[in-house]
């Protein structure tokens, strides 16, 4: 398996700042298999028949944010906790912002940025098409 998205595209269409070239293809590899579990197996078929273009870009969307969130959320399992909300210095206290995504599980944050991009595919339905 390749990744659905090289890095060029993520930073000529996508206009991606947060990963570096020598990360992306680790990350996109990565992205590239949770599209496909998001997708039920269906983003190889049509990567593979190459003639929807519009649907193959929107793919390729899809693996660029999927890959941001990757690093986000590998960046808080390895002892970052997320968005600080206020820092106090004399006796030292931090607080991190909560908002409704904390509470989500990795799953969904994924499904919610391929919804973003494959809203309009075929792709997310879980019937048999």
């Amino acid at each position: 398996m390749s990744a659905y998205a090289d890095f060029d595209f993520y930073k000529d269409i996508y206009l991606g700042t947060m990963l570096t070239q020598a990360e992306f293809p680790r990350l996109a590899m990565r992205a590239s298999a949770i599209v496909d579990q998001v997708t039920f197996g269906r983003v190889a078929t049509v990567m593979e028949a190459d003639e929807d273009t519009d649907t193959i870009e929107k793919i390729k969307l899809a693996t660029c944010g999927i890959a941001e969130l990757v690093k986000q959320l590998d960046k808080v399992e390895s002892g970052g906790a997320g968005e600080i909300a206020s820092e106090r210095v004399g006796n030292h206290s931090v607080s991190y912002v909560q908002n409704a995504t904390a509470a989500m599980s990795d799953d969904d944050k994924f499904l919610r940025v391929a919804k973003l991009y494959l809203f309009d595919t075929e792709l997310l339905y879980r019937g048999v098409c």
